[in-house]
């Protein structure tokens, strides 16, 4: 890293160290030190309610913290200590919420060209011509947001933030108002738009298919705090501890301890169960441990396989089967709880019902031990 905070492989780096106290006691003090590349995204990931769009806000000069340090590409936005505060304009941060807040007397045209006042009206146009090219939206220059559906309005609120050329993006679920179909194809053209031009972003979600959908790197937030900051593949697969595992949907959290350890894997006690697990972290014999398993990493089978990878073969019982959109989460009992994902014809094929005997297939590789 230069010494101005710019990454030699061309990524900027993000520095915050922020507190914030409200009225309800609740305090928003998060510590960041990531390096975006151009187009990069950065995920504030985590539960309703943590703190998410706070730290956005904070990001943008949106709050006014009680004590806080942001700093962006080696260029100091706020600290507090020397008495410097820039504004968001003075930021040159889009941002984009989860309302498109258009303009309703304003065509589609003139909301794009809003924050762009200062610029020469030739370069107004040529600037709105691009970002209604870009986003696809060039038919609807001349409505007005009522005759918009939220999709296109949601375009729109995109093109505004990128008009003036910020050079960060501040996206707090703005997808999450949409409807399936519409919201999938927005985060696909965005993700691809933003890669394309350069522009890094941060976005705040709390749905894990979109995180992993947009995102690089992944800060997961809970309770006001930043917990991890990895990866978005790492936190997924290697989470801090045991709340953090808990935010990313990692339905299996099992009190475990290690009692074997040699030749790369650990095998660990679930109740009476034997489980072997990957040996990444060189985890000692006796000790105390949670085994983190994630339903789409259970495989199910009438009987237990033989001569194949997985290491993990657990007899067990069906409690329920529950339809999930284009699967079905299956309960069973394995000794300990544990659910498993599969597809619609999986479970027919399979002839799933509650009571049935079931064997529970899971490799080595896809249990991750946190320390108790």
């Amino acid at each position: 890293m230069d010494c101005d905070g710019t990454v030699s492989d061309g990524a900027s780096t993000l520095r915050l160290d922020v507190e914030q106290r409200f009225a309800s006691r609740f305090i928003v003090a998060p510590k960041l030190d990531v390096p975006l590349p151009p187009g990069g995204f950065l995920v504030l990931f985590g539960p309703s309610g943590g703190g998410k769009t706070t730290i956005l806000r904070q990001i943008a000069g949106l709050e006014r913290p009680d004590r806080a340090l942001v700093r962006w590409a080696g260029e100091t936005w706020c600290d507090s200590a020397a008495g410097i505060w820039r504004t968001p304009q003075q930021r040159r941060v889009g941002v984009v919420s989860q309302q498109p807040a258009l303009f309703p007397h304003l065509s589609v045209r003139d909301n794009i060209e809003y924050g762009l006042g200062a610029w020469p009206p030739d370069r107004r146009h040529r600037r709105s011509d691009e970002l209604l090219e870009l986003l696809d939206i060039a038919d609807l220059a001349v409505r007005h947001p009522r005759a918009l559906s939220g999709g296109q309005a949601q375009r729109v609120a995109v093109a505004r933030a990128l008009a003036p050329q910020p050079q960060l993006m501040l996206l707090d679920e703005p997808f999450a108002a949409l409807d399936a179909p519409a919201r999938i194809r927005l985060r696909r053209d965005v993700r691809t738009l933003l890669r394309r031009i350069g522009t890094p972003a941060v976005l705040v979600t709390h749905d894990r298919g979109e995180a992993l959908a947009m995102g690089d790197l992944m800060a997961v937030v809970i309770g006001g705090r930043v917990r991890q900051t990895a990866h978005i593949s790492e936190v997924f697969s290697r989470p801090i501890d045991v709340e953090v595992a808990a935010s990313l949907g990692v339905e299996a959290v099992l009190p475990a301890q290690v009692v074997e350890s040699g030749q790369g894997l650990v095998s660990v006690t679930i109740g009476s169960v034997l489980l072997q697990v990957a040996d990444r972290d060189g985890v000692a014999v006796g000790s105390d441990v949670y085994a983190c398993i994630r339903a789409e990493d259970v495989t199910l089978q009438v009987q237990s396989a033989v001569h194949v990878s997985t290491r993990n073969h657990l007899a067990g019982r069906v409690v329920s089967i529950s339809p999930e959109g284009a699967v079905d989460r299956v309960s069973l009992d394995c000794g300990f709880p544990l659910d498993a994902l599969v597809t619609h014809r999986a479970s027919e094929e399979l002839k799933l019902e509650p009571g049935m005997p079931i064997t529970a297939a899971i490799k080595a590789t896809s249990v991750h031990l946190v320390m108790r």
